[in-house]
């Protein structure tokens, strides 16, 4: 019966994030031949792809998924893994409303955003994020 439950509470986990689910997927689909690694980190999985990279670390959170461009094996990886799985969790409360909620106001703050605009991770959406993936800066 637990494993029924199990199942039955992530399809619907799933349904629930089902716009970002699916922007992800194809994300993943996209990336697949420069993945580096897939791997777990609480309720998330961790797609290691250097190629996300431009002038800074990046990560990027849809749905369940979480992509770096830095191995999560450095003190800088795990930094970012743990904010993107902040922003997994915003996923999970928002469910559809994550993209224009969180998604779309991140994603243009990390657009924009130059080190010389001060601290990125100040901005509300990042904030929130850090909250509630533990991250102390």
């Amino acid at each position: 019966m637990r494993k029924f439950l199990d199942g039955l509470l992530a399809v619907l986990l799933f349904l629930w994030q089902l716009p970002q689910n699916i922007v992800g997927a194809c994300m993943l689909v996209h990336l697949w031949d420069k993945v580096i690694s897939i791997s777990k980190y609480i309720g998330a999985t961790v797609i290691y792809c250097p190629d996300l990279a431009g002038r800074y670390n990046v990560g990027c959170s849809l749905g369940g998924m979480i992509f770096t461009s830095e191995t999560p094996q450095t003190e800088t990886g795990a930094r970012i893994v743990a904010h993107e799985y902040g922003h997994c969790r915003q996923s999970v409360v928002l469910g559809p409303l994550y993209l224009p909620v969180v998604g779309i106001f991140s994603g243009l703050h990390a657009a924009f955003w130059h080190p010389g605009k001060g601290d990125y991770y100040a901005f509300w959406t990042e904030k929130w994020a850090d909250r509630w993936g533990g991250v102390k800066r």
